[in-house]
């Protein structure tokens, strides 16, 4: 007979895929350390600091598709960087 998930776990462990295993927070870590990288390198006049907060504001009031904000983003850099 094949192989049953109780033998991924160990006597004692919580298993290879938990909640808090060090991929799940390397890879949190990875991606907050781009997106600082992502805001140094954008967030460098008051343009860009508008859009992001409007970004924001619109995420926090209303529940919007990333891709529809990618969107409006690529607008408002076109208005306001005439």
């Amino acid at each position: 007979m094949g192989a049953n998930h109780k033998s991924l776990k160990a006597p004692g462990k919580l298993g290879l895929w938990t909640k808090g295993d060090a991929v799940s927070a390397a890879s949190i870590g990875l991606i907050a350390v781009v997106a600082l990288r992502l805001a140094q390198d954008t967030l460098i006049d008051w343009r860009g600091w508008l859009v992001a907060l409007a970004a924001g504001a619109v995420l926090w009031r209303w529940k919007v598709a990333p891709a529809w904000l990618v969107l409006a983003g690529a607008v408002a850099g076109r208005v306001l960087w005439r």
